[in-house]
């Protein structure tokens, strides 16, 4: 039987389970910053646990990426099977539930087969190419390619600053004339020189054609952890050190995003 509830999209029951069926639509998710291109079904899946404070643990079964947790309701213990779902414009969590006697029984002969039988349209990643989304920001002899929803940030210590709701970026330019043999002076060579003079603990690799390196730093004001993508630059006058960051707990989800756009840094 469908019953109505406000915060599904649909919603069925019968006297013995419920099944519940939530569609998150990919531009709420891209004013987040999220990469839909590359955000996975277990990413997402930590995302909903985590919104919603659930005691989970993500696994793969039978083809379906799931996580299981309990609830009380009227007197009663509850356990859900969920099921995370991504189609070509949303992501759909579906949600098994029943009581707790009834649950090894039901996901065994029920849950499992219901969650193998529900289909979506098939994510296009092409359509999705966050590329097609962003603006182009200009300044100070660099551009670079962001999202909409980013607005510039006065930073003391940078030469530019942008940022959003969930992330941001930095950059600080260098000019050639601040090197002795700037010409010599190799990417790497640079990066390290940021790390000494940080005193950071951290090693420069290469990642997608970038010269970087990630570290992580509690602000002191908030006791908030960030965690800091940062990308090295030479361009025609100056090195650019360009930083994307985020809260250390969306770091992972959104490191795909800051990939992306690094890669659109240019210098005039």
């Amino acid at each position: 039987m469908e019953s109505e509830r406000v915060e599904m999209t649909a919603y069925y029951t019968s006297r013995e389970a419920v099944v519940s069926i939530i569609k998150e639509d990919f531009s709420i998710l891209e004013e987040m910053n999220y990469s839909i291109v590359n955000l996975t079904l277990e990413q997402y899946a930590e995302k909903v646990i985590e919104v919603n404070k659930h005691d989970s643990i993500i696994k793969e079964e039978n083809g379906l990426i799931c996580f299981e947790y309990q609830r009380a309701s009227n007197g009663k213990k509850i356990i859900s099977f969920a099921t995370i779902f991504k189609g070509s414009d949303a992501f759909w969590l579906v949600q098994f539930s029943c009581d707790q006697k009834d649950y090894e029984k039901y996901k065994t002969n029920k849950f499992i087969k219901w969650a193998q039988s529900f289909t979506v349209e098939p994510f296009d990643a092409e359509s999705r190419d966050p590329s097609l989304i962003n603006t182009t920001f200009s300044e100070a002899g660099m551009s670079i390619d962001l999202p909409p929803n980013f607005r510039k940030m006065d930073v003391l210590t940078q030469t530019v600053a942008y940022v959003s709701n969930n992330a941001g970026v930095m950059m600080l330019k260098e000019g050639f004339a601040d090197f002795d043999n700037p010409g010599r002076i190799t990417l790497d060579a640079y990066a390290d020189m940021i790390i000494e003079a940080n005193s950071l603990d951290v090693k420069v690799e290469k990642r997608d054609g970038l010269t970087c390196f990630t570290y992580s730093e509690k602000e002191e004001a908030t006791n908030l952890e960030f965690t800091y993508f940062a990308v090295v630059f030479k361009g025609k006058d100056a090195f650019w050190f360009v930083q994307f960051y985020s809260a250390a707990k969306d770091y992972d989800a959104l490191l795909p995003s800051f990939l992306v756009w690094a890669k659109t840094f240019r210098t005039d």
